[in-house]
């Protein structure tokens, strides 16, 4: 996860992203998706992310970039289009 908040960091493994979306059950964010592009290796998908935790708003377009093997999710990136507001929705 990209930033500097308290989810920010790299999650290594399914125990360690699922409890990544554990942590923090007050969030309420959703994708809105624009576009996917895709081949067999890698995944990306354009997305307005709507969300709010805290009382605090996120309205911000991402992209989210998956590296794909044999049909499993094997890496992903999340990069917002605006960080600083990132950052202070998961602060």
């Amino acid at each position: 996860m990209p930033g500097h908040n308290p989810f920010s960091g790299d999650y290594r493994g399914k125990d360690a992203v699922y409890e990544l979306f554990r942590q923090d059950r007050r969030a309420s964010f959703r994708s809105e998706i624009h576009d996917i592009l895709a081949n067999d290796r890698h995944a990306v998908a354009h997305t307005v992310v709507h969300g709010a935790r805290q009382g605090r708003v996120l309205e911000d377009i991402t992209v989210h970039v998956v590296h794909v093997v044999e049909g499993g999710i094997t890496e992903a990136w999340f990069l917002p289009g605006d960080q600083a507001a990132s950052d202070a929705s998961w602060s």
